[in-house]
């Protein structure tokens, strides 16, 4: 494939964008188990271990809303391989960090510049393929998405008794050197001159305004954005609840997480499988809905007197697999929201797919940012405030649908 040539859609550009998309998890969640190793190696406190990660969330975070902008302006190429290489620099030096105050900044501009992978790849997508198609190739990178955030820590803690932390941004640097060839060998430019924003700061702030004010666009983002608080409340927290509260030890909680895992691939299998005869926009509506009734039925067996003290005592199987069963219902439809969502809000952006793909990627974080403090709002992450913030999400994301016009629940062929 020559460096002019667009990308086509085909198992070569599933794969690429795929892989894009798993930058932000496996980097996020890999080395999660090895956080007390950091603190004992760099001679630090577990507090400033957790801002590493705080930084490079904020840099997922903040690097998608400069990343998304570029690639509308100077086509998605030139900004994809300047942000990939970047990430190669800031995780080789990542894994030779002296300090606790290095690694902080390192790992700050792995998250900017490893964003750009999963901001830019949404953007591509939307420029080479439509309609169902479209939410077909969202399908599939769907499926990554909800897969490498529950795989990831699984990895790590298998990975770190062998290699160490270091061991395991060693590992994330060779993901860095895989992307930046991807970029570079598999993905064209997807996105012509003709289609670019080309007036300067002043149309750029012109195309975010619309975007911004298109009130079904904002729908399907709160859909997959509180779908994939869901997810992460439930992924950031489930070493607490499964180790502590149930006493599960290493192995026992990755073959939980793994059972978790299972539900989250058949879902975007199915959705796959089901999206062009079923539609997209009854494919998410059943997913919401679908989330909403397993998040009200995990509150209340949480809640109820039996079901908790059977919990706290970990002294029932039953009790621990009808939580696994329940929050993995709760969990398998994400990969169908997003996948729906996205192709139906960015569908509707002819310009400025990369504004708009910035916005969903950069509320992603924002949410996740905010779920840490309200699972511990007691002073502890306990399990009835964890299924309380599912439970929340869920209905928000429920809720989200009702923004979406008529007309928005049919995506455009042009």
């Amino acid at each position: 494939m020559t460096h002019s040539t667009a990308p086509k859609y085909g198992p070569t550009l599933i794969g690429a964008l795929g892989l894009l998309s798993t930058v932000a998890p496996l980097a996020t969640d890999m080395y999660l188990p090895g956080f007390p190793l950091v603190s004992g190696d760099l001679q630090t406190s577990q507090a400033s271990v957790q801002l590493t990660l705080s930084l490079f969330m904020l840099g997922m975070g903040g690097g998608q809303l400069f990343w998304g902008p570029a690639s509308d302006m100077l086509g998605r190429r030139r900004p994809l391989l300047v942000a990939g290489l970047l990430f190669v620099v800031s995780s080789l030096f990542a894994t030779m960090s002296p300090s606790i105050v290095w690694l902080c900044i390192w790992r700050f501009l792995q998250g900017f510049s490893g964003c750009a992978g999963v901001v830019i790849g949404r953007a591509i997508a939307r420029d080479v393929s439509r309609g169902v198609q479209l939410a077909r190739l969202f399908g599939f990178i769907g499926i990554v998405n909800g897969l490498a955030p529950v795989l990831a820590p699984v990895a790590g803690g298998l990975l770190i008794p062998h290699i160490g932390w270091r061991g395991v941004l060693w590992v994330l640097t060779g993901v860095a050197v895989l992307m930046l060839f991807a970029s570079a060998f598999v993905l064209g430019e997807s996105l012509p001159a003709t289609g670019r924003v080309s007036g300067g700061v002043r149309e750029l702030g012109s195309t975010l305004r619309t975007v911004a004010r298109d009130r079904s666009f904002i729908g399907f983002t709160l859909m997959q954005v509180f779908a994939f608080g869901v997810l992460f409340t439930w992924i950031s927290s489930s070493s607490v609840v499964l180790q502590l509260v149930y006493g599960l030890d290493e192995r026992q909680f990755s073959f939980c997480m793994a059972v978790f895992a299972v539900g989250t691939l058949l879902a975007g299998v199915l959705n796959t499988r089901l999206v062009r005869r079923v539609g997209m926009w009854r494919m998410l509506t059943t997913a919401v809905v679908f989330e909403a009734i397993c998040a009200i039925a995990l509150f209340v067996v949480v809640a109820s007197p039996v079901a908790m003290k059977d919990a706290a005592a970990a002294s029932s199987a039953p009790a621990l697999w009808t939580l696994l069963v329940l929050v993995s219902l709760a969990g398998a439809p994400f990969p169908v929201i997003i996948a729906n969502s996205t192709a139906l809000g960015l569908g509707r952006q002819r310009r400025g797919a990369g504004i708009a793909s910035a916005l969903m990627g950069a509320s992603q974080y924002a949410l996740a940012a905010a779920v840490t403090p309200m699972v511990t709002i007691t002073g502890r992450v306990s399990l009835d405030t964890v299924v309380t913030v599912m439970l929340v999400c869920a209905l928000v994301s429920g809720a989200s649908a009702l923004l979406c016009t008529k007309e928005s629940r049919a995506l455009p062929h042009d």
